[in-house]
């Protein structure tokens, strides 16, 4: 670089000791250009070295202070390595404000350039990211605090429902699953279900702060689906349950068709429970209703030619009677 420089220098007085009048003359313009350039480099390579080294120095102040705090043993705490990985809660802070110094010093740099075509666009981009930073910073505010919310709900919840015996919900509902310590249990996927709720509000608000407002109506569809979809859920465990009820009281009768009774009664429960669930869901609403109907009138029919041919004598004595009383 130097070589080029001082041969850049002294390349005009060799050019006029040639008398190459018609090459010196551009080559005197681009070396004025050049060496009037210069004190704009050395500005922004000064500016952006100071910078530098003041935002690194403030990076590793920040980190330390927040580590001798006690920050990386809180976030420990709250449950936030799952989300930080190998990075400390003070490394994240102190990079953080690294950038929030860095960016305006690069503006500064670009701009001590006056290069119009190039630098203004730069800074331009650079202008709105830094104006963005502070939605931003307000969005992610508002996931963090709706997570360690959202943690302590969780947990609430799980020991609520633990306490009123929800775990053995799915026995009592008919369905058995094998005991198996890496599965959760049902209080604890509810717990992850509040979570998640907490979360989903969570990621809307933060859109909207940034200005994302198409994402932000897109999860909320997501979200009223969700619970459209966890409601029918709902109402088809309570499906199982009725059914299970209506079935043990059919099968305790004397009849001696008692347990092929308990069966289509607790089919019938099902179908219904499991139609009503998909149509609050708003899955497939008219296929639903159609097998519905189609179900419930094959059963009909079942049942009155059941009824018809084991009772076909009884109806005839029936009839006999009403036309002697007319005679």
């Amino acid at each position: 670089t130097v070589y080029w420089l001082v041969f850049l220098l002294f390349l005009p007085a060799v050019l006029d000791a040639l008398a190459l009048k018609g090459l010196i003359e551009p080559v005197n313009a681009m070396v004025h250009k050049f060496l009037g350039f210069l004190p704009n480099i050395f500005a922004a390579v000064v500016i952006f070295a100071i910078g530098w080294f003041v935002a690194r120095v403030v990076k590793k102040i920040v980190v330390n202070l927040l580590s001798s705090a006690g920050a990386n043993r809180l976030s420990d705490k709250l449950g936030l390595k799952a989300l930080l990985g190998d990075q400390q809660l003070s490394e994240v802070a102190g990079m953080v404000v690294y950038i929030l110094i860095i960016i305006p010093v690069l503006i500064s740099s670009l701009n001590s350039l006056k290069l119009e075509a190039i630098t203004q666009p730069a800074s331009a981009m650079l202008n709105t990211f830094l104006q963005a930073i502070p939605a931003v910073f307000a969005a992610i505010l508002v996931l963090f605090i709706s997570y360690v919310v959202g943690r302590v709900i969780a947990d609430l919840v799980s020991k609520f429902l633990q306490s009123v015996g929800f775990d053995n919900l799915l026995s009592k509902l008919g369905i058995s699953i094998r005991p198996d310590a890496s599965h959760k249990k049902p209080s604890e996927v509810m717990g992850v279900v509040a979570l998640i709720a907490v979360l989903l509000f969570a990621g809307i608000e933060s859109l909207n702060l940034i200005g994302f407002q198409s994402l932000a109506n897109i999860l909320g569809q997501f979200t009223v689906f969700a619970g459209q979809v966890a409601f029918g859920l709902v109402i088809i465990g309570l499906g199982f349950y009725i059914a299970n009820i209506v079935a043990k009281v059919v099968s305790s009768s004397s009849s001696p068709q008692a347990k092929f009774l308990s069966g289509l009664a607790r089919t019938a429960v099902l179908i219904l429970g499991f139609a009503m669930g998909l149509k609050q869901m708003g899955i497939a609403d008219e296929i639903v209703t159609i097998t519905f109907g189609l179900v419930l009138g094959a059963l009909a029919i079942a049942m009155g030619i059941a009824f018809g041919l084991g009772g076909k004598d009884s109806a005839s004595d029936l009839v006999k009677d009403l036309l002697s009383k007319f005679k």
